[in-house]
């Protein structure tokens, strides 16, 4: 109800989907002209959150992850984005609307080729692979064991017979939801799984994109690619992700890492790991 009320009293304007439509023309040229000399983009393997988690004060300082709510539940809870950042124009991000999804904000771009080591109000991050967010935002339409597709049943050294499985899938939606500059041009986009109600208030108010071929985000010869952010770049572009929902973690993998200026070692779990290392890119 304080969303309504706060949108009726200050007569909020938010980004419609024809603006999403002018920064998007805007920006693919400038992304596309840069892809002529080829260094528009630069591979990514991870989508990264970074949060504020407690000190030990007492020496050997050291960042207890264990005492977050995210490692208790191991669960990243979705929350509403009350960033309300606006552009130039006074308008107002359209996740900030009072009926919009829940979920989460990661990161995925570089910083000269290398994950930021240091980001605002934050000192530790949680990377996750890119393929695993993929997965577990994408619906299984048909999983059928590949014996009765003809393929022979794969042995094990052992003479232990290994169940091998097709598994199709629908990959979930991207979402263009905003662009703002300051100091750099943030790209703010939006992954969701298709089918669900957050789906459709995404196709209704943002802009849809291909997963597989846009300016911000893509996936080519099988690698997940971002626009590349240099210091000898301008405009530098930040390409942030908002996750639909709740990212369940009991699955994943993913790792904490410390961030500047603390750079304050990290106590107990440093990595999750459910699957084989070769899932990891």
């Amino acid at each position: 109800m304080e969303y309504i009320v706060e949108e009726i009293k200050f007569a909020r304007q938010f980004t419609s989907k024809h603006k999403l439509e002018e920064y998007f023309t805007k920006l693919e040229k400038i992304i596309y002209s840069r892809d002529l000399e080829n260094s528009a983009y630069e591979n990514i393997g991870y989508f990264f959150h970074c949060v504020s988690v407690p000190v030990n004060a007492v020496p050997p300082a050291f960042i207890s992850v264990e005492s977050t709510a995210i490692e208790k539940e191991k669960r990243i809870c979705g929350t509403h984005d009350v960033t309300m950042v606006t552009a130039g124009e006074g308008l107002y991000t359209p996740l900030g609307r009072h009926d919009a999804p829940k979920g989460t904000w990661f990161m995925a771009t570089l910083f000269d080729g290398k994950l930021p080591d240091r980001l605002r109000n934050s000192n530790a991050r949680l990377k996750i692979p890119i393929p695993r967010l993929i997965w577990f935002l994408s619906n299984v339409i048909q999983f059928q064991p590949l014996h009765t597709l003809g393929v022979p049943v794969k042995e094990e050294n052992n003479g232990k017979k290994v169940s091998q499985y097709a598994v199709e899938t629908e990959l979930p939606g991207l979402f263009l939801e905003h662009v703002h500059h300051d100091s750099v041009t943030h790209v703010r986009l939006a992954l969701v799984r298709k089918g669900t109600s957050e789906y459709y208030w995404c196709e209704e108010h943002l802009k849809k994109l291909d997963l597989f071929n846009n300016p911000f985000l893509k996936y080519e010869n099988s690698k997940w690619k971002t626009i590349k952010s240099t210091r000898a770049l301008d405009p530098r572009f930040y390409v942030e992700i908002f996750i639909v929902g709740d990212v369940d973690l009991q699955s994943m993998i993913y790792t904490w890492e410390p961030l500047l200026p603390y750079n304050t070692p990290i106590s107990g779990i440093h990595e999750h790991r459910e699957s084989q290392p070769d899932l990891v890119p």
